[in-house]
């Protein structure tokens, strides 16, 4: 398994990847931060997979026109 988001991070803000160029519309989707939950005495980052408006794929464009925070 391959990490591409670690640390912290508040709650709502990018995770990955990042905001750079055209990231955001040729990969379509992000990782937002989401809270930390504790399962079993350990530690786990939640993730929300967003997806940007300016998506260049119409499907996934057509999904966050409607509602980005839907997803």
């Amino acid at each position: 398994m391959k990490t591409i988001a670690r640390g912290a991070g508040t709650a709502g803000s990018r995770a990955a990847p990042a905001q750079a160029g055209n990231n955001d519309k040729k990969i379509g989707v992000r990782l937002d931060n989401a809270d930390t939950i504790v399962k079993e005495g350990k530690k786990f980052k939640r993730y929300k997979l967003q997806v940007n408006k300016g998506a260049e794929n119409p499907t996934l464009k057509g999904l966050a026109d409607k509602n980005s925070h839907e997803m």
